[in-house]
């Protein structure tokens, strides 16, 4: 994943001041993150390495944890450098999606995901993150997270990218439906 970022991330002019850093967690960490067992294997060894390296250290502004899930390095990394901000593209994304959907009481938003597990682990992390499970009583603005029952992996090789594209029509579809 960070190998397929890092041209898109070269691409954009920055301007002068700001540099982008990108680190992906040493083995054992698994290449694709489909499950609580990989998510825990990634962050022990991300983890494992920041401590080591005593990295940012000052010399970072902000972390983006770009794993879309709870991951729990987001949480450890603001404890271990309390003056960085951090942050996951799980947490952004949300926080732009509710942002997004308050504009308009008439929308919603939802997640659509890779595999099975993510549709009870993303619904729960999404209740917890905007304050706690009283959250989806009372704000109906999200529309739930649906997966296409395929990897991460599975986008970037080994899978037709046509079955990738209607896979990802099919759970949009059955997102929709549910308003």
């Amino acid at each position: 994943m960070t190998d397929g970022l890092r041209p898109v991330i070269n691409s954009v002019d920055l301007g002068p001041n700001t540099e982008v850093h990108t680190f992906t967690a040493p083995a054992p960490s698994p290449a694709s993150i489909n499950d609580a067992q990989d998510i825990m294997a990634s962050f022990g060894a991300a983890w494992q390495s920041f401590k080591e390296s005593g990295e940012p250290n000052g010399r970072w502004d902000g972390v983006l944890v770009a794993c879309f899930s709870v991951h729990p390095l987001v949480g450890q990394l603001e404890a271990l450098f309390p003056s960085v901000a951090v942050t996951g593209i799980f947490e952004a994304s949300v926080l732009t999606a509710v942002s997004l959907a308050r504009q308009s009481r008439d929308e919603h938003w939802g997640i659509v995901t890779t595999g099975k597990f993510w549709e009870e682990h993303l619904s729960s992390g999404v209740a917890e993150y905007l304050g706690g499970s009283d959250y989806l009583g009372k704000l109906s603005t999200f529309a739930g997270v649906e997966s296409t029952g395929l990897n991460a992996s599975d986008f970037h090789h080994g899978v037709d990218p046509a079955v990738v594209t209607q896979r990802i029509r099919e759970a949009t579809g059955r997102l929709l439906e549910r308003g």
